[in-house]
């Protein structure tokens, strides 16, 4: 962060105070770039020091109004005003004022007025400019997704022989279309004495729109082709005939007809500011029947122009006098023009134009031109016009007047020939990528999205030299010579110009390899036949790439790299809107440029969670993909090449809700799985869910958190339903009814002992008569876990709850004698917890079953760590580092991180890797086979741990003095894969995530998770947003973070909430329920394949139905959901987002 300081002198004391604004950051200015009228603006002035002394101000100036000061407050280190903006689109200006009432400074815009971070100055300094833009101006959407194609009608194509060209006075036909266009030119006067013309004509367009469909055009805009005695046109004769050399106008009637047929829609260029002196309505030289203005001051058309001594005497265009200049606010001239009912404007429109491009725009008033806006929009709202800007269109100072092209009155869209200024100067290497991207920044900043993304993305125009030859004047390089290295640079131009927000328009012939220097020799015709079919191809391959995917139309435009000679940016949709709202297919690309002439340049390019997996290259779809390591990529990039990279897709998408079943509603005690847990696996078949996401299913210890267990095989015996144990005959009916009936006055702890003791009596109930061998079946069948697991809580229960290290040595040890004599001793207990085991099997495969009926998957959870006083650390103890008497060397746990400044000191056992790679890993194939038999898929928490762990030294009082250690890796998955075989698995990578991890988890192709409240980012478009990739399961929360709900209210700041409020375009009176609904629909329109959302935030509940604070000991994993609260209406409403969301 760059800030400005200044000592400021105050009673007799100093104080530095620091200033500091950003009109990037949301939080100095709550928008990026332009907003819309009658909104309001948030601006912040950082004054880190005792800013609390001071005062200041926004000085504020609104074009062709003038100056206001709105006074700033100070709090949080930062002085902040609300900035009512205008209810009518403008130009404001503003910068700061601090006095401490000795001394005064002022923070403004930087030196170079880019926008983004200022400066502190001693005088008035350079002002930030906003864009208000009328909140109800829209520009066709066609038109941001056009491809357009600039014609010269003369010089594009002739139909048929030539025979019916008629001769018009001063006119010279080629008859050899490759001849190159001149001027005849008065000798030592300069002025053209005869033009030119090759006999282009509207058949002959009409003739190839197969070529223009086939290069993808979607908009032809044509240079003026109303009647005039020059070859260009720019001087009208007759503004309601097309030109007879180029054909009637029931032929260009049908043309439009034919154009519109083919997909393609047409622009006409209007030359409004002057007329030809050889017109209807000047008439200078007597060549049509009426009388012109020149001829008569009773002429109609006399008040239109502004004759000093008539009638040779008069002002026009630039002093050429060929072009008459007109008075175009004249009552008669705007209602030709403009308003009657068979006006220019109107009569082409009939003909079947779908917009007009301006020219010379700067020289049209502003009442002309916003009449024209105005009429043009009510005759056909998607009508577009567009207007011959050279510099940025938003502030341009025209003849002393400040004018507003972009504030919603005036244009859609300009000829961007500032942008195409900021591309060739990096192509050729006369601007770095920095500064180009900082230059092309403060454009998107100054212009409103609907024109930025409507601008006319030229590279070559009829005004200046063709493309292809401006290249050239770049030169070559020591091994190419400068035709082949400026084709090289077209090529590079192209891709970029392609790729970018707004309608690319390629200049007739370009395509084809076409040259031309300055006016007339950058008119030349179309060289068919003659074609440059290596420039053709690849401009062909960009159109159909572009017009395949909305993300290079109206996709988010993300910078991610510029330096020195390489730049990159995204383009990206997700969530199935473009910037518009509009809906539209997700996609995302990666465009990356080196126009250095002769180096490869190799980049790291960090995308900060926005890449991830492979990406393929768009257009040479058969080469290695590109592979993303921890969301950076590495490319290499050839001299004078660009490459476009395309991200896959998400192939089928799902939702589903995370519960676990002891929040389930019960009528005494925690959820069990009964009848609550069957209809809620209803209500997510109601609701269009496919996942049902469950915490561990193991036993916990004291504390009850699930990732704390006395086994990583066994399942929790509170989960056990009496009500199913009734259902099946086993259980007295009368004994359930007493239970609810006692247990709703008990305290969660006796209601379990009671429980206990009723499981107790049933199993050692000599009258229970059912069939046992489904449960010697079981036993046996799990025998490499229950066996151990049995007589470890027997024993436990014998010694009345101490630990296993305290246990007597022999059987400590786990000695095979001792396990033997405590085997038959506590026979009855150990019988006793496996029959508990055998109900809670049947019972969760019984719902499982139920589940898959109804097409939901379980997705379970696995602990990384196991505890020390488990069955697990007992019963192999090798496997474990351990000292001599069964005590951890070290413990796990996680740095300081989001969580806890200390870090997260867990305090498990670690393992010992060298020990579980002797035997294959022969540990962790068993446990990943039980979680197999468990559930359908499965989350692995903390799988980081297996590419480092953490390991903080027994007894450190926090997790902060651990270090990181080396995890088995990929080796310990192919042991339990070539066993096993693949498994379905989800990897936790939150937190601290290194290229180790990734690349582990990469090489085992599992999904990752992307948590809302971790993952928002703001990135370099201005934009906040939750990005994901296809491969990963979105989350809004865990079961570690706060509700939605708890996190908006408690968590953000006022600015933070603003922000959110913003992204998700809510008000700022927002309801509770209505944001966290926003939440939730907002990350089912993630590119995620899975999108999961914890039941409490379903029900848009507060912090207090959080499920677990880490590093909190008590008061944790106590959450439960109130019958009746699975609704219709929220089934009903999860379903219909289903269907809109695609999942």
């Amino acid at each position: 962060m760059r800030d400005g300081g200044f000592l400021m002198k105050k009673k007799g004391f100093s104080m530095d105070l620091r200033l500091y604004h950003n009109s990037h950051d949301f939080y100095y200015r709550s928008a990026f770039g332009a907003v819309p009228s009658g909104s309001r603006l948030i601006l912040r002035l950082g004054a880190s020091g005792q800013g609390e002394n001071c005062r200041a101000e926004v000085r504020l100036w609104q074009s062709n109004v003038g100056e206001s000061h709105l006074s700033m407050t100070y709090e949080d280190q930062a002085f902040k005003a609300v900035v009512p903006i205008p209810d009518k689109g403008c130009l404001l200006w503003y910068y700061f004022i601090v006095s401490d009432g000795d001394t005064t400074r002022y923070y403004g815009n930087n030196y170079e007025q880019l926008g983004g971070e200022g400066a502190v100055y001693e005088a008035a300094p350079p002002a930030y400019q906003i864009t208000v833009y009328d909140k109800e101006s829209h520009t066709p959407d066609w038109f941001k997704h056009a491809i357009v194609y600039q014609i010269f009608p003369d010089r594009f194509y002739r139909s048929g022989d030539g025979a019916d060209l008629w001769g018009k006075e001063g006119a010279v036909i080629h008859s050899n279309w490759y001849d190159k266009p001149y001027y005849c030119k008065r000798e030592g006067v300069g002025d053209i004495v005869y033009y030119d013309f090759f006999g282009g004509n509207i058949k002959g367009i009409q003739e190839k729109l197969p070529y223009l469909k086939e290069l993808g055009i979607t908009a032809i805009y044509l240079n003026p082709i109303f009647e005039s005695s020059s070859n260009h046109r720019y001087g009208t004769a007759d503004y309601f005939r097309v030109d007879p050399m180029l054909g009637t106008n029931e032929e260009f009637a049908a043309f439009c007809k034919a154009a519109k047929e083919a997909g393609m829609a047409i622009i006409l260029d209007g030359v409004f500011s002057h007329t030809g002196a050889d017109s209807i309505y000047f008439n200078r030289f007597g060549h049509y029947p009426g009388v012109g203005a020149y001829q008569s001051k009773e002429s109609p058309y006399y008040e239109w122009f502004r004759f000093t001594h008539y009638p040779d005497e008069y002002e026009s265009w630039w002093g050429v006098s060929d072009l008459p200049d007109v008075e175009e606010t004249t009552p008669s001239y705007m209602d030709f023009i403009i308003n009657k009912k068979e006006s220019v404007l109107k009569y082409w429109l009939n003909q079947g134009i779908r917009g007009w491009r301006l020219d010379v725009i700067d020289e049209l008033p502003v009442p002309f031109l916003r009449q024209f806006y105005k009429t043009l929009k009510e005759e056909n709202p998607d009508a577009v016009l567009i207007g011959e800007v050279w510099e940025d269109a938003s502030n341009k100072v025209s003849y002393s007047e400040q004018r507003e092209y972009l504030s919603g009155y005036d244009i859609d869209s300009a000829m961007n020939y500032a942008q195409r200024a900021l591309m060739v100067d990096f192509v050729t290497g006369a601007k770095e990528a920095r500064r180009m991207n900082d230059e092309l920044t403060r454009l998107r900043e100054n212009y409103p999205p609907e024109n930025f993304y409507a601008m006319l993305n030229l590279i070559s125009s009829h005004d200046i030299e063709r493309i292809l030859t401006v290249l050239s004047a770049a030169g070559g390089t020591d091994v190419e010579d400068v035709e082949t290295t400026a084709k090289k640079r077209l090529k590079l131009l192209t891709t970029w110009q392609m790729t970018m927000p707004g309608a690319p328009c390629i200049y007739y012939g370009d395509e084809a390899g076409l040259t031309g220097g300055k006016d007339p020799d950058n008119r030349r015709t179309y060289p068919w036949g003659r074609e440059d079919w290596d420039i053709l191809g690849w401009t062909k391959a960009l159109t159909r790439l572009r017009t395949a995917h909305d993300a290079l139309q109206t996709g988010r435009f993300i910078p991610l790299y510029a330096d020195g000679d390489v730049y990159a940016f995204a383009r990206l949709i997700e969530g199935g809107r473009d910037v518009f709202g509009k809906p539209a297919e997700d996609g995302l690309f990666i465009v990356a440029m080196n126009r250095n002439p002769s180096a490869l340049r190799t980049i790291s390019l960090y995308t900060d969670g926005l890449a991830y997996g492979k990406f393929t290259n768009a257009i040479h779809t058969r080469m290695e993909p590109e592979v993303t390591l921890n969301s950076r990529l590495t490319l290499t990039l050839p001299p004078l090449e660009a490459v476009i990279l395309q991200a896959g897709e998400a192939k089928k998408k799902r939702s589903g809700v995370l519960l676990h079943p002891t929040s389930l509603p019960a009528a005494v005690g925690k959820g069990v799985l009964g009848t609550a847990a069957y209809r809620f696996v209803d209500f997510l078949k109601t609701a269009g869910q496919s996942v049902w996401q469950i915490l561990p299913l193991m036993p916990p210890l004291a504390g009850d958190s699930p990732y704390l267990s006395e086994s990583a095989f066994a399942g929790n015996e509170s989960l056990i339903s009496l009500e199913r144990l009734c259902d099946w005959g086993w259980l007295k009916k009368d004994i359930l009814a007493d239970f609810i009936a006692t247990g709703k006055g008990l305290p969660p702890l006796e209601v379990a002992a009671e429980k206990a003791r009723i499981l107790w009596n049933l199993s050692h109930d000599k009258d229970l008569v059912i069939s046992w061998q489904p449960f010697r079946d079981f036993c046996e069948a799990n025998a490499y876990w229950l066996d151990d697991y049995a007589l470890f809580r027997s024993i436990r229960d014998f010694f009345k709850g101490r630990p296993w290290t305290e246990w007597p040595d022999d059987i400590r040890r786990h000695d095979a004698a001792a396990l033997t004599r405590y085997g038959k001793e506590l026979s009855a207990t150990v019988s006793h917890v496996k029959f508990m085991q055998y109900i809670f099997e049947r019972q969760w495969h019984e719902l499982r079953a139920y589940a898959k009926e109804n097409g939901v998957t379980i997705l379970g959870d696995l602990p990384m760590f196991v505890a020390h006083d488990s069955a697990d650390c007992w019963a192999h103890q090798d496997q474990f580092d351990l000292d001599e008497d069964g005590r951890p060397v070290s413990v796990a746990g996680v740095p300081p991180d989001y969580f806890s400044a200390d870090g997260q000191l867990w305090g498990n056992p670690l393992y010992d890797y060298e020990a579980m790679a002797a035997d294959g890993y022969q540990w962790w194939t068993d446990r990943f086979r039980r979680m197999k038999d468990l559930f359908d898929e499965l989350r692995v928490d903390h799988f980081r741990g297996f590419a480092a762990y953490w390991a903080v030294p027994q007894g450190a009082p926090t997790a902060k003095d651990g270090a990181w250690k080396e995890g088995p890796g990929l080796d310990l998955f192919r042991a339990v894969y070539q066993k096993l075989g693949r498994l379905n698995l989800v990897a936790e990578d939150l937190g601290v995530i290194t290229d180790d991890v990734c690349a582990l988890k990469d090489a085992l192709d599992l999904p990752g998770m992307k948590v809302f409240q971790f993952h928002l980012k703001d990135r370099s478009d201005g934009i906040r947003a939750f990005d994901t990739e296809p491969n990963c399961i979105a989350y809004t929360g865990t079961h570690d973070n706060n509700t939605i709900r708890g996190w908006y209210e408690q968590e953000l700041s006022e600015s933070e909430q603003l922000h959110i409020r913003r992204m998700l375009d809510l008000s700022d009176d927002v309801s509770p329920e209505e944001l966290v609904q926003a939440v939730i629909a907002y990350t089912y329109r993630r590119r995620a394949e899975t999108v999961i959302v914890p039941m409490q935030d379903l029900l848009a509940l507060p912090a207090e139905a959080r499920m677990n604070v880490p590093g909190v000991a008590d008061g944790n994993w106590q959450w439960q959901m109130k019958e009746g609260q699975t609704t219709f209406d929220l089934a009903r409403r999860l379903a219909k987002l289903c269907r809109k969301s695609g999942r």
